[in-house]
């Protein structure tokens, strides 16, 4: 699933592996300030796109490992956070991307799409690499 991106009104839908959970309401949250503050499409998108595998990630941890699902949830609110800033601080941003990638290799099947996904926000803030 893919968000919306349409303007800087955007709403962010919540994907179902995460749709009625504590998780939803605090990343759909800090995806819609992102949107309205955020001018760059680009990285709206690529947040968007890292919201969606993010999902997926906590939506597998929820269950069987709650702390680890409310811990990713909050990394990626911070990290979203920051990319909404005017002039967000990379150290910041490579910091906790690296949080949610190390967080990404409990659940093997996501660990791949995670990084990609956390790069490529990076990417458009211009860090080159994690």
């Amino acid at each position: 699933m893919r968000y919306p991106v349409r303007s800087r009104r955007s709403v962010h839908p919540v994907p179902q592996v995460v749709a009625g959970t504590v998780y939803a309401e605090k990343m759909e949250n800090s995806f819609n300030n992102l949107a309205q503050q955020q001018p760059d499409e680009s990285v709206r998108a690529a947040v968007a796109e890292l919201h969606t595998q993010v999902a997926d990630l906590v939506g597998r941890l929820k269950d069987s490992s709650p702390d680890d699902a409310a811990d990713v949830a909050e990394t990626l609110t911070q990290l979203t956070d920051e990319a909404a800033k005017p002039e967000p601080n990379k150290s910041t941003l490579r910091r906790l991307g690296q949080g949610i990638v190390t967080a990404s290799k409990a659940v093997a099947d996501v660990a791949v799409p995670v990084a990609g996904a956390v790069t490529a926000v990076l990417k458009v803030v211009g860090i080159a690499a994690l």
